[in-house]
């Protein structure tokens, strides 16, 4: 009879702890929608049932009928989920008893129109009618243990309360490890809540991580925009104020080349996140660089510096023209930007064959780079100039390792600063 009274105590606890496993259910439902599992074939079924730790779950369209399924849901439960519920709230549908086990089932209705019915059953549960009877036995009996086993009971239910109340702070965002059950099926129900909350870190960090090379690429984009948007300002108040046809034509030409270089250039950005796609062609360097001269040159007028190409030997390479050119343009107007800044009025160039690669030497007059800052002004963002954004000689930088060449600092002839960027020849 003691014994008979103590499982009539347990009736009581038995239905609090139902009760609770179908809250738990529910908020796991919840949580998996509201993070990264969208419901919208077989597969986002499948994921859904391993994730929110369910035994079978169903897609419905808006007239009720099913698109897919995983496992075999009780059609009463299938058929329950009201028509006015509104979509991405998950609802309880209540409970059936069937073939030994209780099934607690809930439902979702999707922004598309949808309804996703999730199905957890518990087994082992007795038929209501044997409910009835213990708990009639316990009714008489259930004074004589109660007080013992209910304290038992609740202890035993008080990792159902932590796992609600971790479930729900998870479907906020936060990062929560599950509190383990002494049953097997509450250490599933958290294992498979770990499962979820890893998903949701994983893709919040491919979230932040996708934003970060976004804001990369629009800082160097805006970066490359910039210079050469300065040189065609100046070119067009020279075309606009000289009576020179020739020289306006001329430099309208250099603006439409100019533009055309923008164009390449970022487009060569965006199309590869940031990466530089090279386009290779044999050309001479020495050309490139002229052009570089004659477009920054009412920039080095401007602020009081001198323009000189001092050597130029005919050398060749194998290289990205529009790239490269952007490349030299970088260290060319770091340089003016720096005299300008600092003190300091000449800036020569020279091209020439050095061990079967063209180096391209850029020296100034101006204060120099210390030696312990000569690697860390390739570092993106790293600059000691007012206004600078620090993105200019990394593009240099990582355009010459791009074709297999190098970019040092060194100190100048000139007493300034010495930049030389080494590329493969092609002789």
């Amino acid at each position: 009879m003691t014994a008979v009274a103590v499982v009539g105590a347990q009736i009581p606890f038995v239905l609090q702890g139902q009760a609770q496993l179908h809250a738990i259910q529910t908020e796991a439902v919840g949580a998996a929608l509201a993070g990264d599992i969208a419901v919208s074939d077989e597969a986002g079924l499948t994921r859904l049932v391993r994730q929110a730790g369910l035994d079978s779950a169903a897609l419905l369209d808006a007239s009720g009928e099913p698109i897919a399924q995983v496992g075999e849901p009780l059609p009463e439960l299938l058929a329950s989920c009201p028509s006015s519920s509104p979509a991405g709230v998950t609802m309880a549908l209540g409970s059936l008893e069937r073939d030994g086990a209780l099934h607690h089932g809930s439902c979702t209705r999707t922004a598309g129109g949808h309804t996703v019915v999730a199905v957890r059953s518990a087994r082992g549960w007795r038929s209501s009618g044997r409910n009835r009877q213990m708990l009639f036995f316990a009714l008489i009996f259930g004074a004589l243990a109660g007080g013992v086993v209910a304290g038992t009971v609740r202890k035993l239910l008080e990792p159902l309360d932590e796992m609600k109340d971790a479930a729900r702070r998870l479907a906020m965002g936060e990062k929560v490890a599950m509190p383990r059950g002494s049953s097997p099926e509450l250490s599933a129900l958290a294992e498979a809540l770990d499962e979820l909350g890893d998903a949701l870190r994983a893709r919040d960090d491919d979230i932040e991580l996708r934003l970060e090379i976004v804001r990369e690429l629009g800082a160097v984009v805006a970066h490359e925009v910039r210079n050469p948007l300065q040189s065609i300002t100046m070119l067009s108040d020279i075309a606009a104020h000289s009576d020179d046809p020739e020289e306006r034509a001329r430099v309208l030409r250099d603006i439409q080349a100019e533009l055309g270089g923008i164009e390449q250039v970022i487009h060569r950005l965006v199309a590869a996140d940031g990466e530089l796609h090279l386009i290779l062609r044999e050309q001479r360097v020495g050309d490139i660089a002229r052009r570089v001269l004659r477009i920054l040159a009412p920039a080095a007028t401007s602020a009081g510096v001198e323009l000189r190409m001092t050597r130029t030997e005919p050398v060749r390479a194998l290289i990205d023209g529009p790239l490269v050119r952007r490349a030299i343009e970088n260290l060319v107007h770091n340089a003016v930007a720096v005299l300008d800044e600092q003190g300091g009025k000449r800036v020569d160039i020279s091209i020439e064959d050095v061990d079967c690669a063209c180096l391209v030497t850029i020296d100034d007059d101006g204060p120099g780079v210390p030696e312990a800052s000569r690697e860390k002004i390739f570092e993106p963002g790293w600059t000691a100039r007012h206004g600078g954004t620090g993105l200019g000689l990394a593009l240099a930088r990582k355009v010459a390792e791009a074709h297999g060449g190098t970019l040092t600092a060194h100190s100048s002839p000139l007493g300034g600063a010495r930049f030389e960027l080494r590329l493969p020849s092609s002789a």
